[in-house]
């Protein structure tokens, strides 16, 4: 048989050469995708806790006061401490009513 039974036909060459050049392009579009992807993720990480973006917000719907946006606005940048788990919590609000254990049963 020789050299003439190794030869492919036309249309074996189609197959093997088409599904070679499919498979080549769905591994380079995967590659493209992925790059893409990554390229457009934000380079800082996402920071948690409050910025003072957050805090403009609030401030502008009304849900702090303007005492509560300079303090908290202080804390985030780092100028003043934080004075413990009340420190995000509004002034004269009290745990008391949040549990509704009111002081005057």
């Amino acid at each position: 048989m020789g050299v003439a039974a190794r030869r492919m036909t036309a249309p074996q060459q189609v197959l093997v050469y088409g599904s070679s050049i499919i498979f080549l392009a769905v591994v380079l579009g995967a590659v493209w995708l992925w790059l893409r992807r990554r390229l457009r993720e934000p380079i800082e990480p996402v920071r948690e806790g409050f910025s003072i973006e957050s805090l403009e917000q609030l401030r502008r719907q009304g849900m702090i006061s303007q005492e509560e946006f300079d303090r908290l606005r202080r804390q985030v940048m780092g100028l003043a401490e934080p004075s413990g788990p009340s420190a995000l919590r509004p002034e004269g609000s009290n745990d008391d009513e949040r549990t509704g254990d009111a002081e005057g049963k």
